[in-house]
């Protein structure tokens, strides 16, 4: 019998539950589709803390853990039997939502895994990447974090990290800023052609605390 779906898509912005039985509960839940974030600008299952907090200054690895990540979520996206599909242009919301299946966007909370060439942003993107939340816990090539905003200079993007919106406008992917620094979000308004997302920011009046937005 076809699944009854609440009138209402249910999308969550920001997510990291990337195994099947997670996928398999969104849909249980009523969840329509979801970015997953499949990897974070720091070895998070690095095999010590040592080795973790090494990865906040260094780009070494990011790169081969990102390709790994982005084969599991399509292999679990091949395999009938999980009920997902991978999100690379909106027919394939539309289709998901028909056949009951869970919409993945797959994205990358900071942008360290593309290195410092645009050639990895194009890459990637072939391979299913349609979402770069800019930063995480720390400054990276594209621009500053939420910890650099109080440095005297205020950071904002690099001259890279222009050029990484230009082409993550030219090719359609979504460009999140939550966790970058305040001048960094500005020079990302000031940059993009199309809308942007703050997938997990609040409101400093209510919780004064970096992350969130005057």
């Amino acid at each position: 019998m076809r699944r009854q779906w609440p009138p209402c898509p249910v999308y969550i912005a920001h997510d990291h539950m990337d195994r099947p039985e997670d996928y398999a509960r969104d849909l249980s839940g009523g969840v329509a589709g979801k970015i997953v974030h499949l990897l974070v600008d720091g070895w998070i299952d690095a095999p010590s803390r040592e080795l973790y907090e090494a990865t906040y200054y260094t780009y070494e690895g990011f790169l081969q853990r990102g390709l790994e990540a982005i084969s599991r979520a399509l292999a679990i996206a091949d395999d009938p039997g999980n009920r997902v599909r991978i999100v690379r242009t909106r027919s394939d919301f539309v289709a998901a939502r028909r056949d009951g299946q869970l919409a993945l966007i797959l994205g990358t909370e900071g942008g360290k895994l593309i290195e410092e060439r645009l050639s990895n942003l194009d890459a990637f993107w072939r391979l299913g990447l349609r979402h770069i939340q800019l930063n995480w816990a720390m400054r990276n090539q594209i621009g500053a974090s939420q910890s650099n905003e109080i440095e005297p200079e205020q950071p904002g993007l690099t001259d890279f990290g222009y050029r990484v919106i230009e082409r993550m406008n030219q090719l359609g992917m979504v460009i999140d800023v939550s966790h970058s620094a305040p001048q960094t979000i500005k020079d990302v308004l000031r940059t993009t052609k199309k809308p942007i997302l703050n997938s997990h920011s609040g409101s400093r009046v209510l919780a004064d605390k970096w992350q969130n937005l005057w």
